[in-house]
């Protein structure tokens, strides 16, 4: 009966401790975006993901939209996803790349930042390349599917030679071999530090101009790689 007496007695303090421990209302106030018309929305979003400077970018500051709007809640994300994946799309199709005067090493150290997905999307891309300090520019790398020697001043290239980069021979295609065809003769294989061939390199002054223009065919339908960004850097870069 005293146990009894007890629990009721005291049964007032645990409701109202318990009413005192519930935490506070912490509801948001509204999104004033998710109030207007859906369609001035998405005209909002697509002013965030717009970008008008196609050119002179350099690759390893490339960073076109960041991802910020996307996580602000899950309506905001179900509106822009398919804008931002587009907008990323269009960033890294139509954007001219370039790379800063640098040297090999360098370079190398820079490239594990760079993703497969983005530089596969990459249409035209110039490597500056430079003296054995890499402090000289003294021609530059135009790559539109072939690689193309341009301003040419003094180095161990020509203005207007033209490369063809392959894949080492155990991961060339069937048709990648049947394109080469009796050139493989002229094939320069390149070789890291770490004795493994990374890519082929033919010389497109070497071939008739009838295979000239089948592989530069094959060369504007192929997209680049993070393999042949390597090689071209380790190829054509000064060591230094």
């Amino acid at each position: 009966m005293a146990d009894s007496a007890v629990s009721a007695a005291s049964s007032p303090d645990k409701a109202t401790a318990s009413v005192s421990q519930q935490p506070h209302d912490t509801q948001q106030p509204p999104c004033l975006l998710l109030q207007l018309p859906a369609e001035l929305r998405i005209h909002i979003y697509e002013l965030a993901f717009a970008y008008e400077n196609w050119s002179c970018m350099e690759l390893f500051d490339a960073d076109p939209f960041p991802r910020a709007l996307l996580l602000t809640c899950r309506e905001i994300y179900h509106d822009t996803a398919a804008l931002y994946q587009q907008a990323r799309l269009r960033y890294w199709r139509i954007t001219d790349f370039n790379t800063p005067i640098m040297t090999r090493g360098v370079a190398l150290t820079l490239l594990p930042a760079l993703r497969e997905r983005d530089i596969r999307l990459v249409k035209r891309l110039v490597i500056a390349g430079g003296d054995e300090d890499g402090e000289l520019a003294s021609y530059s790398l135009l790559r539109d599917g072939l690689w193309h020697v341009r301003d040419c001043v003094s180095s161990s290239f020509s203005d207007g030679d033209e490369y063809l980069i392959l894949p080492p021979k155990e991961e060339r295609t069937v048709a990648e071999h049947d394109l080469l065809g009796d050139h493989l003769v002229h094939l320069k294989e390149y070789f890291a530090e770490d004795e493994r061939s990374l890519c082929a390199f033919l010389s497109l002054e070497l071939v008739s101009s009838e295979d000239r223009e089948r592989m530069s065919v094959y060369a504007q339908g192929r997209g680049l790689s993070l393999w042949e960004l390597e090689g071209a850097m380790r190829y054509f870069l000064p060591h230094c």
